[in-house]
């Protein structure tokens, strides 16, 4: 499927980029000093967190709690 600036859904598809930009961006900043398999811990924990039950894979640092609280 492609998507256009005319597509019926935009204002629902530039909201979700939005929100997906501001995402990765607010992750990008805490996870600036972590060890390189870090934020992919985070990322699989905060798109697993419904299936992981409230868990977090290990090795994520304290400061994930800025992500995975909210």
């Amino acid at each position: 499927m492609n998507v256009t600036v005319l597509h019926k859904n935009k204002a629902s598809i530039t909201h979700a980029v939005t929100l997906i930009s501001k995402e990765s961006n607010h992750m990008r900043i805490i996870t600036d000093k972590w060890e390189p398999t870090q934020p992919w811990t985070l990322i699989l924990t905060r798109l697993f967190r419904r299936w992981l039950g409230g868990k977090w894979l290990l090795g994520l640092p304290p400061e994930a709690a800025l992500v995975l609280n909210g």
